[in-house]
């Protein structure tokens, strides 16, 4: 008679426990707003929390296209937010989220980018100085006292 073997404490185990363990008992950390976070779903994903890297004030369109062209070979997995725009006739983003390979994560807005990562510091700032040349044109503060004209 052959003694079953004992499982000890290794890295497949504990991987494997997890795999069993992970349920979505609530979808309500999931969802933000009209679409789901990609902090929570990097988490779900990666089973541990991202570094961000924010790029701001940019122009959404234009860093869209840029990252199809940039990234779209490696992209696994693509969640997209949509909304149809009566006056143009046609359907417009409104949130986009890539999965990359290595525990990577691209969020595109209507104005910034988010580059999620754990611990990929250099794509994620090289990816973010790319993504920089769309910067929308800074708006010019007003100077002195600025009247509106709606209150008289």
């Amino acid at each position: 008679m052959t003694a079953a073997p004992v499982l000890h404490q290794t890295k497949e185990v504990t991987m494997l426990a997890r795999l069993f363990r992970r349920r979505i008992a609530t979808p309500a950390g999931l969802f933000n707003g009209a679409f789901f976070d990609v902090r929570t779903l990097f988490v779900l994903e990666h089973d541990e929390l991202p570094s961000v890297c924010l790029v701001a004030d940019i122009d959404g369109a234009r860093a869209y296209a840029f990252l199809n062209e940039r990234i779209g070979a490696h992209v696994e997995r693509t969640y997209q937010h949509t909304h149809f725009d009566h006056e143009e006739g046609k359907l417009l983003f409104t949130s986009t989220i890539y999965v990359l390979p290595g525990k990577r994560m691209i969020e595109v807005g209507a104005k910034y980018v988010e580059v999620l990562h754990a611990g990929d510091f250099h794509f994620a700032h090289s990816l973010a100085k790319e993504l920089a040349a769309f910067r929308l044109s800074p708006r010019e503060a007003p100077i002195g006292f600025v009247r509106n004209g709606n209150l008289n």
